[in-house]
């Protein structure tokens, strides 16, 4: 590509390329004026897509079919990858459309805790820049709350992190001697 545009560079493709240089010249380099007004073309109903645009996916199946045929020598028909790129969108919708419902359905049971139980609630911050974290734990009983935070290093994950704190919650109930806890 020349700098500051959108047009190939012929002495390169001429230098690099010679044997494709006129089927890459065919590949225009640029899809961000045509994006837009791609996507915004509606699926035809015997497409099976009654709603969205089928562009991106068909895309997706190009890019995919163009690995297969780089890495595995595979190489995929036009009809194939249209084929394909309408399967994936429709699981793309179906998956959609089940997760949307099972949210809906989703009932929360409240759990009732035994008389005079402490609540201890633990969180961690992790930044994968350096090696600390900070803990934090809130303990709520029934007659008062308190926190508690400090930081750790030497931390080398954010699931560390989240261990470290849920292990400080524990030592702070067996410090405080609590009998009955709920984390």
């Amino acid at each position: 590509m020349l700098p500051e545009t959108c047009e190939w560079d012929l002495q390169k493709l001429q230098l690099s390329l010679p044997d494709y240089k006129y089927s890459i010249q065919c590949i225009k380099p640029n899809l961000a004026e045509e994006w837009l007004p791609i996507c915004a073309k509606k699926c035809l109903p015997p497409s099976g897509i009654s709603s969205g645009s089928l562009a991106p996916w068909i895309l997706w199946s190009l890019w995919k079919e163009r690995n297969k045929f780089v890495f595995e020598g595979h190489s995929a028909s036009p009809e194939d990858t249209l084929s394909k790129a309408l399967v994936i969108e429709r699981e793309w919708c179906t998956t959609k459309e089940r997760n949307t419902l099972s949210k809906s359905i989703r009932i929360t049971i409240p759990v009732q805790l035994p008389p005079l139980t402490v609540t201890i609630r633990s969180d961690a911050a992790w930044a994968p820049v350096g090696t600390t974290a900070g803990l934090g734990c809130f303990v709520i009983s029934p007659t008062e709350s308190h926190s508690f935070s400090k930081g750790v290093s030497h931390v080398t994950s954010a699931l560390m992190a989240e261990g470290l704190a849920m292990l400080e919650a524990v030592k702070l109930g067996a410090k405080e001697e609590l009998r009955k806890i709920c984390f």
